[in-house]
């Protein structure tokens, strides 16, 4: 399976017509948060694949394009405090935003994203007895604990 990962910075290259020959062989898209939502329902309808995402720090609450306002991308599925099977069996789910250093929006204390891990682990629990194992993808705006974290509070997630 091929998946293309974005986050943070919209790229020319996939924001492109181009973009249906660079990437023709992804199976899946997932977006991990800080982008526009036509930068994502583009590569939606130009690679007709399932998009998964969760919001980054930087994100509002809604966007507002052609078709008025919007709480998500056309077409993708939210993954914040939800554990997901896809069409071709893939276990997937998702924590938004990062630690408060700011009190804006998507951005919670460490109890907080602590509830939000907790929270998913009834679904894992499901998806271990139904399918053999917990979870194959884990999507996070920030980095989880020890992987990839720094010393500020946006850039690690749980710890």
């Amino acid at each position: 399976m091929k998946i293309l990962a974005v986050s943070d910075v919209e790229l020319g290259f996939i924001y492109s017509p181009q973009i249906a020959r660079r990437f023709q062989d992804v199976d899946l898209i997932i977006g991990c948060g800080d982008l526009p939502y036509f930068y994502l329902e583009y590569m939606i309808s130009m690679l007709d694949v399932p998009l998964y995402f969760v919001r980054g720090n930087h994100a509002s609450q809604s966007e507002y394009g052609v078709g008025g306002e919007r709480h998500f991308p056309w077409g993708a599925v939210d993954l914040h405090r939800r554990a997901v099977r896809d069409e071709s069996g893939l276990l997937l789910a998702g924590i938004e935003g990062s630690n408060r250093y700011n009190f804006g929006e998507h951005q919670y204390t460490q109890v907080e994203m602590w509830a939000f891990a907790f929270s998913l682990a009834p679904a894992l629990m499901v998806n271990k007895i139904r399918y053999g194992r917990y979870l194959d993808i884990l999507i996070t705006h920030a980095p989880p604990w020890k992987i990839h974290d720094m010393d500020d509070l946006p850039h690690h997630l749980i710890g």
